[in-house]
């Protein structure tokens, strides 16, 4: 078969689909099948046209049944707290659904009802999000009035041991009274802590008592005017980095020296120290072991 013929033929048929004739009724008379026959009516945009006399027997039939049977046929379809308010007109028209619950009326697709999809109203949804919100809210503010709550039981708890077991100790350092609520605490700050821990490494300076507790580094660093005594060197007090962790100091930072170490009896006395390079002291004291 030609094109031509072809087109002659597609014409024929598009015109008695137009007068209602059916698929299956022009695949018969045209010897084809009817995904065919489909094809070629969707292609010229009569697929879906129904006859006259069924459109108006389809019409006849939604305009003659009465409001009530409407209201009966929608209502088949609606979840509990929807009623039917106006609007239809044929299975896939839309209709107007009105809310039981806040009254407010709303469109929607007969289709939609019919194939059971969720219906929701826009006002009772937006009112449920806003109690969800004030809820949340409230609860909220209840946690934070209790968390408020088990803090001040904790801060009085707190306060009552501490007046409870308050002590008044005396300084190993510096001798000055200071209160405390450890009852095994022997400095009064930070700084006494450390020099009490650098002198804690030998025994025999405390059981001797020559302990000059007034010696610093910074007090021999201005007493010896920055100069080594073992290079002669000038020493640097800012020659350190600060870590994460800990202080590392450089070579020319100062350190006390004993003249006199202390493990062949030299006292810890400003007679027996000088100011020297913490690389020179060091030095110093492995050259002597």
């Amino acid at each position: 078969m030609t094109h031509a013929e072809k087109e002659v033929r597609n014409q024929k048929m598009v015109v008695l689909r137009k007068q209602g004739y059916s698929i299956t009724q022009l695949a018969e008379m045209f010897d084809l099948n009817s995904k065919t026959i489909s094809a070629i009516c969707k292609q010229y945009g009569v697929s879906g046209v129904m006859s006259n006399r069924k459109r108006d027997r389809d019409k006849n039939q939604y305009t003659k049944i009465t409001e009530d049977e409407k209201r009966k046929y929608v209502e088949r379809y609606l979840p509990f707290g929807f009623s039917y308010d106006s609007g239809y007109t044929d299975c896939d028209s839309h209709v107007n659904i009105l809310c039981n619950v806040c009254n407010t009326v709303f469109d929607a697709s007969m289709i939609s009802i019919r194939k059971g999809k969720k219906i929701t109203c826009s006002n009772c949804s937006r009112a449920d999000k806003e109690q969800k919100l004030y809820e949340q809210a409230k609860r909220k503010e209840e946690l934070e009035i209790d968390r408020q709550k088990k803090k001040a039981v904790r801060v009085a708890e707190r306060d009552a041991w501490a007046f409870l077991h308050t002590y008044q100790v005396e300084c190993v350092e510096c001798g000055k009274i200071f209160t405390t609520t450890k009852s095994r605490k022997k400095c009064c700050s930070t700084e006494c802590t450390k020099h009490r821990l650098n002198r804690r490494h030998d025994r025999r300076i405390q059981k001797s008592k020559r302990i000059d507790k007034d010696i610093t580094v910074k007090k021999l660093f201005e007493r010896d005017n920055r100069v080594c005594w073992i290079c002669g060197g000038l020493c640097d007090l800012d020659d350190y980095i600060l870590t994460d962790k800990a202080i590392v100091c450089g070579d020319t930072y100062p350190s006390i020296d004993h003249i006199i170490p202390v493990c062949e009896g030299g006292e810890d006395a400003w007679r027996n120290v000088r100011l020297a390079h913490r690389k020179c002291n060091t030095m110093r004291y492995w050259g002597n072991r």
